[in-house]
């Protein structure tokens, strides 16, 4: 959906933030790969044991939920840094 919307949503930075359309095609760009990096995050979040890795020691990672968190992100950058954050903690749930 962020795809099919690339140019309205950089023409909109443009607009509310004065940036130049290179910039915030850039910035529009970065925060879709953001997007779709944590999109592979269940993935990685299944949990695993390991067992035995040294005499008489067993692994486990198991997930656990950090709970409410903020993002404060600077002006300079207005689409991309919340990215850097939201899609993450989306996918973990």
């Amino acid at each position: 959906m962020m795809e099919d919307n690339f140019n309205e949503l950089s023409v909109v930075q443009t607009r509310e933030h004065g940036k130049t359309i290179d910039e915030s095609r850039g910035e529009t760009r970065r925060g879709i790969e953001m997007v779709e990096v944590a999109s592979g995050i269940p993935t990685t979040m299944q949990g695993f044991n390991l067992e035995d890795i040294a005499h008489g020691i067993d692994e486990y990672a198991i997930y656990q939920p950090l709970g409410v968190f903020s993002c404060i992100a600077p002006f300079n950058f207005p689409f991309m840094v919340p990215l850097w954050f939201l899609p993450f903690a989306i996918a973990c749930g």
